[in-house]
């Protein structure tokens, strides 16, 4: 089977995912037509700062930012991301780590800790 793909292929890379479930020619026609198609995205931008004033940085970004801006600590996600590539220049030229996201749905994750309390040492 991955020799007869490779050979319709004709050298070029090559993926397969086998399917066991029956198929109905309509779905399968349908399906082939949409190969291709671009999906729905919508650009949004993620800006992280660190070190010192990081805070006072990324309330300087998020104050810049017309439309949808949600803060979390000294990270700014930008959601619709308008001009995104000059957005992403002003944030770099803050000394931002800045982060292009695409895609209809985006999954954004966090880690969050505290210092542990400083007691008397033993």
């Amino acid at each position: 089977m991955k020799e007869s793909a490779q050979a319709i292929a004709l050298g070029l890379p090559v993926a397969m995912e086998l399917f066991f479930d029956e198929v109905d020619a309509k779905r399968l026609t349908h399906a082939i037509q949409r190969l291709g198609e671009p999906l729905t995205s919508t650009p949004r931008l993620a800006a992280s700062f660190w070190g010192p004033e990081a805070t006072e940085r990324a309330d300087r970004l998020a104050a810049e930012v017309d439309g949808g801006v949600t803060r979390a600590g000294t990270l700014v996600l930008v959601d619709p991301a308008a001009r995104r590539k000059r957005l992403a220049v002003r944030a770099y030229r803050q000394g931002a780590s800045v982060h292009p996201l695409d895609g209809d749905t985006v999954r954004v994750t966090a880690t969050f800790w505290r210092e542990p309390p400083r007691g008397p040492r033993a």
